[in-house]
């Protein structure tokens, strides 16, 4: 439960977090800068910082549901921007569907279903 709710809280201090997050490895770089002396020393030492921010990043929210919430930003950007595009993609995909719910309809009376008399005698 403290993990859910750790991934929660992240979501309400994301901007806090992250500054966070880029002070902090900014302060191990002048550290290890100033032990090596050599920037490129310092860089082979610290290794990616990109990858080191996703890491910290993993503890606190799950990565694949942000990367579902940048997938949807984008898709909702490119909608706003095509509108053409997005009425006819909206049109063919409920004629679609409408198509398919309305043939299993259909098939489930016909095929799927045992054949019903429709008069019950009592006997």
């Amino acid at each position: 439960m403290g993990k859910l709710w750790r991934r929660l809280n992240y979501w309400r201090q994301r901007d806090r977090l992250e500054a966070e997050l880029a002070e902090e490895i900014e302060y191990h770089r002048a550290l290890t800068a100033r032990d090596l002396g050599d920037p490129a020393a310092t860089s082979r030492a610290l290794g990616n910082v990109t990858l080191a921010r996703e890491d910290a990043r993993g503890v606190w929210i799950v990565p694949w549901l942000q990367s579902i919430g940048g997938d949807l930003a984008y898709g909702f950007r490119n909608m706003r921007r095509q509108p053409g595009f997005t009425v006819v993609a909206l049109a063919v995909l409920g004629t679609a569907i409408g198509l398919n719910t309305s043939l299993f309809t259909a098939f489930n009376a016909f095929a799927l279903r045992p054949w019903q008399c429709p008069i019950r005698h009592r006997w």
